[in-house]
């Protein structure tokens, strides 16, 4: 023992006084020690275990779609995913059906379905990601996964629209909707003016915009969308028709036939009429030959004097040279520029020489271009045994046009001699007269109060010499 400066006893850490109490401790509390361990060690196991076989448990594939999981709605937890796709398929159906497409107008609306606008509702996307839920990662990540499924989403199908179908109902249901712009209009008075009426404003669709915003839409869901106007114009204004409209006549010029010749007399009246009140916006071309069309026997055109190679000889629609030729000279006369125009091979007496044109179908053509910057009206008329064009539109204050012709050359004409038996010898007789050929070249001088401000050169002409014959007998 060892006293301590208090003058108590202690003992020593590890004494034999100690040793020999825990000796002495009594053997059924030694036991209790060791059982308690013992049934400690053994929870512990059991705890593992059933959370092993927990975690296995969640973990664990079974086929099924995780729960809590829905997919446009449709609870597909616990489901096969035969079973969830064959809900989710009647689910879409039901979408597709539903009449809750609203397109609205100004003062009416129009309800359709999703389906008639050619949508398609796709299911395989949202139910492979529905699936997949606690099927990703370690098992402890599908475990937490499963245990967290107030976390799981909710799957949308996949919108497929047929866009090309889309824009064709569009069209079809909204046509009635579309104003097309008008454009202006003029009648023509009994004194060749025009009487205007004016324009009216359109309202069409915008198309891409409406498409655009349906795309963008959500589906399954009552929608409304209203409909983008915009406002159109017409090309034609009564303010641009003012500017081109027909105010007077510009010229006119006439010849004269021999109404003796039926043929003659009815080919040029049927020609002329179908050149009377034909218009021209400014800038157009016209051609004679689409103009009048084709000279045939069931329009009622006949046999006339025609030249052919040089000879005159009969032939259907003779006389309609005469009323290409008389158009010319008018349109000589309104100074506009000539695009087609070629001279008789012969010379003929109905207008100057230099100052015809000849047509035949489907060449040669007699063409000309409104250049007048305005409307251009051509009326024609045959009053006895002439013919008369009138060119109407916007005649230029003070402006004169006159056309001169210069023979530069006279060809002779030739003789050609034949013999005919049935004269008594030393006779003759004149079978054909003959004429004489020339060359004629053609100006257009253009005057403004009396001041020239242009020469046109017409180019020349040429006219080949008809011989005379002469029969003698042998």
């Amino acid at each position: 023992m060892i006293k301590g400066e208090s003058g108590g006893t202690t003992v020593a850490e590890g004494s034999e006084e100690q040793k020999d109490a825990a000796v002495a401790m009594p053997a059924r509390d030694r036991i209790g020690q060791g059982t308690k361990g013992r049934w400690l060690a053994a929870g512990s196991a059991l705890l593992a275990l059933f959370l092993m076989g927990s975690a296995f448990w969640l973990g664990r594939d079974d086929g099924t779609i995780a729960q809590g999981a829905t997919v446009a709605g449709v609870d597909v937890g616990r489901l096969t995913e035969e079973r969830a796709a064959e809900l989710v398929a009647a689910r879409a159906h039901e979408i597709l059906k539903q009449r809750v497409f609203v397109l609205n107008g100004e003062a009416a609306s129009i309800a359709l379905t999703w389906e008639e606008l050619g949508l398609q509702l796709v299911s395989r996307e949202a139910l492979a990601k529905a699936y997949a839920v606690g099927r990703q990662g370690s098992i402890l990540e599908r475990v937490e996964t499963k245990l967290h499924l107030g976390k799981v989403p909710e799957f949308d199908l996949t919108p497929v629209w047929d866009e090309a179908k889309l824009r064709a109902v569009l069209q079809a249901k909204l046509a009635a909707w579309e104003k097309p712009a008008r454009d202006a209009s003029f009648v023509l008075t009994p004194d060749n003016h025009m009487e205007i009426t004016r324009e009216e404003l359109g309202r069409a669709i915008d198309y891409d915009s409406l498409v655009a915003q349906i795309l963008g839409l959500k589906i399954g869901e009552a929608v409304q969308v209203n409909v983008p106007l915009r406002e159109t114009r017409p090309a034609l204004t009564a303010d641009i028709l003012a500017e081109q409209a027909i105010v007077g006549l510009v010229a006119e010029y006439s010849t004269k036939f021999d109404p003796n010749l039926s043929g003659r007399t009815a080919n040029i009246k049927l020609a002329a009429k179908a050149l009377d009140g034909k218009l021209l916006k400014g800038g157009e071309v016209f051609s004679f030959n689409e103009a009048v069309g084709e000279r045939r026997g069931e329009l009622g055109y006949q046999e006339a004097m025609i030249i052919v190679n040089g000879e005159f000889v009969p032939g259907l629609g003779g006389g309609v040279c005469q009323v290409s030729s008389t158009l010319y000279n008018a349109v000589l006369l309104a100074d506009l520029p000539i695009v087609a125009r070629t001279n008789h091979a012969l010379a003929i007496t109905y207008v100057p020489l230099g100052q015809d044109a000849t047509v035949a179908c489907p060449e040669p053509d007699f063409q000309f271009r409104n250049d007048s910057g305005g409307y251009l009206l051509i009326r024609s008329r045959v009053e006895g045994n002439t013919l008369t064009f009138s060119l109407y539109g916007r005649p230029v204050a003070g402006k004169q046009v006159v056309i001169s012709n210069r023979t530069l050359q006279e060809i002779p004409t030739p003789e050609r001699r034949i013999v005919d038996r049935a004269l008594g010898a030393g006779r003759q007789e004149i079978r054909q007269e003959g004429q004489p050929g020339y060359v004629i070249a053609t100006m257009r001088t253009v005057k403004i109060n009396g001041q020239t401000v242009r020469e046109d050169n017409l180019g020349q002409s040429v006219y080949q010499p008809v011989p005379r014959v002469l029969a003698v007998g042998p």
